[in-house]
């Protein structure tokens, strides 16, 4: 049975999860079990399943979990409750794979299609035969003892085994340095995994070339091992394949495809994909995510320290340490449907601060859009906000569907064509501002948090 749930809403009644005390008694251990899974796959200090007043409630989380072997529960974006049933998950799955903020979570066996395992083989091939070209001249290597029978003495001899007879010599054993271990044996079965799905030659040739040249290796490990300092820049593909070999594999069960559920930080996701968007998008400028600006100082007893901003995403022409063009910053808030597109004064306050810290006029609010959309990336204007010399806009970005080939490439053209185009379109200063700059006697916006 799966119950779907809406992120942040009031939740589902206990009465359709479990039918008596001794089940809900069960339900209780089972959350709390899904809390510490998700919370050490995410890397988060919160429980992010909450039972209050007899409903159970999902905050900040989106995915597919299993609660038990007969439960599942189906936790759907906030912003994406008017989609249809199936437009949202393909998606998902595919970006809880190529982010750090989600995960897969192999342990937990969920009836799935067949598209989800297709379009994420092709995409982590690509990723892995991107990553392999990257790091292929710095591998893994590690020591390990080996022992081998010869007559020449190529080693340390077994004393005990001096005088026995053996075909092919002595016993002896050696200490080596090489790329047979635990990590490229990983690597290369998950690239063995996905090369019959990629639909490009080039990633083909790239994936079979790395598999030949690791050769021969000992099975994956089952638990997942800490890569050596020296080797951190393997790390992105050490990850992505542990969970295509430990979690990936589908297999049928009884005439359903099973696959393993998944499960993303959703503010921290939609911060990462507007991110990468931009990044894949804009090509002749410079992008720079989560650089930190002084904004000003603080001074204590103690002494005189530092007050930064961190604006998701500066543009700035290329070459040199030049001045931001214009700021972006990413916003996981609800925007009630008015034609005012009024936004939380918060956010009004801090784009304001972020613009003063990196002396530039311009900045975009990106929030997601709530109308269901299949084209990824599509930007809506909303408003803009004249504050003193500043410039804030506020857009709304269609989640769309990037499950098919190349859909992150289209997110990534449609926002940035977009955010440029409301940037082209800016009033004239010489008109009216379309709001004052805020005060303390402004309302709140209704309709603005979560």
């Amino acid at each position: 049975m799966r119950i779907p749930l809406v992120e942040y809403s009031a939740g589902v009644p206990l009465d359709a999860l479990a039918q008596d005390q001794a089940e809900a008694g069960a339900l209780y251990r089972r959350v709390q079990q899904a809390n510490e899974r998700i919370s050490s796959q995410l890397r988060l200090s919160r429980d992010v399943l909450q039972i209050s007043n007899g409903r159970l409630r999902a905050l900040g989380i989106a995915g597919v979990i299993q609660l038990s072997r007969g439960l599942e529960l189906e936790i759907i974006p906030k912003f994406l409750q008017n989609a249809a049933d199936t437009e949202w998950k393909p998606t998902l799955y595919l970006l809880s794979a190529l982010s750090k903020h989600g995960s897969i979570l192999p342990s937990e066996q969920v009836a799935a299609s067949s598209s989800y395992l297709h379009s994420l083989y092709e995409i982590a091939g690509r990723i892995l035969a991107q990553e392999y070209l990257r790091c292929r001249r710095k591998p893994v290597r590690t020591y390990r003892k080996e022992r081998f029978w010869e007559y020449a003495i190529d080693g340390d001899p077994e004393l005990s085994a001096l005088f026995e007879r053996h075909p092919d010599g002595m016993e002896q054993s050696r200490i080596r340095f090489d790329r047979y271990n635990s990590y490229n044996a990983t690597i290369r079965e998950a690239m063995r995994i996905v090369q019959p799905f990629t639909m490009e030659a080039r990633v083909k040739n790239i994936l079979s070339t790395a598999v030949s040249e690791w050769g021969c290796q000992g099975p994956p490990p089952k638990q997942k091992q800490p890569l050596p300092a020296r080797n951190r820049e393997w790390q992105p593909a050490y990850d992505l394949s542990y969970d295509i070999v430990r979690g990936l594999g589908a297999s049928y069960h009884a005439g359903k495809l099973i696959a393993p559920g998944f499960v993303v930080d959703t503010w921290r996701l939609w911060e990462w994909l507007i991110t990468a968007g931009i990044q894949t998008g804009i090509k002749t400028h410079k992008v720079l995510p989560q650089n930190a600006l002084r904004w000003g100082e603080k001074k204590t007893a103690e002494g005189q320290s530092a007050v930064n901003v961190f604006p998701d995403i500066e543009v700035a022409s290329q070459g040199g340490h030049p001045a931001p063009l214009y700021l972006i910053d990413a916003k996981y808030k609800r925007i009630a449907a008015t034609p005012a597109g009024e936004i939380d004064r918060a956010d009004l306050y801090e784009a304001f601060a972020f613009c003063s810290a990196a002396a530039v006029k311009e900045i975009v609010l990106v929030y997601p859009d709530e109308a269901p959309s299949e084209t990824p990336g599509l930007v809506k204007p909303l408003s803009t906000y004249f504050i003193k010399d500043v410039l804030v806009h506020t857009v709304q970005v269609s989640f769309g569907s990037m499950r098919e080939k190349g859909g992150i490439l289209s997110f990534a053209a449609n926002l940035t064509s977009g955010i440029e185009g409301v940037l082209q379109q800016t009033p004239s200063p010489s008109q009216p501002p379309l709001i004052q700059a805020p005060g303390p006697a402004v309302p709140a916006a209704p309709g603005s948090a979560q």
